[in-house]
């Protein structure tokens, strides 16, 4: 690509209605750099330059801002990985208490080095399967956004997830064009969860062209 990484994260940013201050590229741009030199002994992502990560995986990630509440909330990030989307959701929304959670010991000491290096407060990175996960000083079900980034097919993400969901809270997969069929394959789960889909933004990805669906779910009842 010819184009500077700051000059893909700020147009895609604004294509998607999602402009980023001067500031927060910067401070993208460090993550960046922190993934890529991590990447030579721990496998974060397959993407091996500054541009392909503004594409490939902060765009993408940023395609959740606008679903986001306003004003101070409780973010949690399930199966993170390398922080995606967690981080890029919180350096675009500092008033974002996060919690990473995944179950590789070596990801998440790379996730606690960024949220230091960065400077995160309101942030922390936790090791530990979804399934049996208990946040450290804080009750159950009291997020008011849950998201994973395509990491569970999603009958179950939504078993593994709406336990963390407060009443107000909700569910955001992040899926690809196969959502229909996955949509489909949850039917029962929503129902015996208690849980439905409440809103889906259904976008296309700045210069890959890529499908990226956003599934929004409550609880009811």
């Amino acid at each position: 690509m010819n184009a500077s990484f700051e000059e893909l994260l700020t147009a895609g940013a604004e294509s998607l209605g999602c402009p980023l201050t001067g500031e927060t590229v910067s401070r993208l741009r460090l993550y960046g750099e922190e993934i890529l030199f991590w990447n030579r002994s721990v496998n974060l992502v397959s993407v091996r330059d500054l541009p392909g990560l503004a594409v490939r995986h902060f765009l993408d990630s940023l395609t959740v801002l606008p679903l986001l509440p306003e004003g101070p909330f409780a973010l949690l990030d399930l199966g993170t990985g390398a922080g995606l989307p967690g981080i890029p959701l919180k350096l675009a929304r500092n008033d974002a208490s996060l919690f990473l959670v995944d179950a590789s010991r070596k990801k998440i000491s790379f996730l606690r080095n960024v949220i230091r290096k960065l400077g995160l407060s309101g942030a922390q990175a936790e090791q530990g399967r979804v399934e049996t996960w208990v946040p450290r000083n804080r009750p159950r079900a009291v997020f008011d956004r849950v998201v994973s980034r395509a990491t569970f097919p999603l009958p179950l993400l939504l078993e593994r997830s709406a336990r963390f969901a407060g009443e107000r809270g909700s569910i955001i997969a992040m899926k690809g064009k196969s959502f229909s069929e996955e949509l489909k394959n949850a039917a029962g789960t929503l129902d015996a969860l208690h849980l439905e889909l409440s809103d889906r933004r259904d976008l296309v990805l700045p210069f890959t062209e890529e499908e990226r669906h956003l599934l929004v779910f409550r609880k009811h009842g």
